[in-house]
């Protein structure tokens, strides 16, 4: 599964992560990369990212640093009326990524903007402020008691780390 001679793991994970940066893989199609899926927009780029990745020991952060380095996912997304009607979905990489970002990340954006993103790894949960409507009918099922965290545990280090009951809904926003 994990062979060289047979890369297949490694160009489909690639692709998600190339995916999860410009909104689209390099095969379009990321949940086939069979004969029946879309062609690579550019294969041998995703061939060179499947090599990196595997001469890298698998490092996910290792890749990922390398595509949000590459000059390809820095350059501005500012899209003109002649680039437009040459590539309308940019799969031609011909500007820089314009994707819709989820809830969860921009609570974290806004969190580290003000100061107060905690950046501890793990620990207990946090139970954050939160108005007191959501813990009553009709909005909850039953009524809950709330009782928030205080401290720096007050808001936790990212909204993975929330109770179920509170993480953002998970639509995607423009940011």
């Amino acid at each position: 599964m994990v062979s060289r001679d047979s890369p297949t793991t490694a160009r489909s994970y690639v692709n998600r992560v190339w995916q999860n940066f410009f909104g689209t893989g390099i095969v379009a199609t990321s949940e086939d990369l069979g004969t029946q899926s879309e062609t690579p927009s550019h294969p041998e780029l995703l061939d060179w990212l499947a090599v990196e990745f595997m001469d890298n020991g698998w490092s996910m952060k290792k890749i990922s640093r390398a595509i949000v380095l590459s000059s390809t996912y820095r350059q501005s997304s500012r899209i003109t009326p002649d680039l437009y009607s040459r590539d309308p979905y940019n799969r031609l990489l011909a500007r820089g990524p314009r994707f819709r970002v989820d809830a969860e990340v921009v609570r974290d954006i806004a969190l580290a903007a003000s100061g107060l993103l905690n950046p501890t790894v793990g620990g207990p949960s946090v139970y954050p402020p939160a108005p007191d409507f959501l813990f009553h009918r009709p909005v909850s099922y039953s009524n809950k008691d709330w009782f928030s965290s205080e401290g720096p545990d007050r808001y936790p280090p990212r909204a993975l780390h929330l109770p179920l009951s509170l993480r953002p809904i998970s639509r995607a926003a423009d940011v």
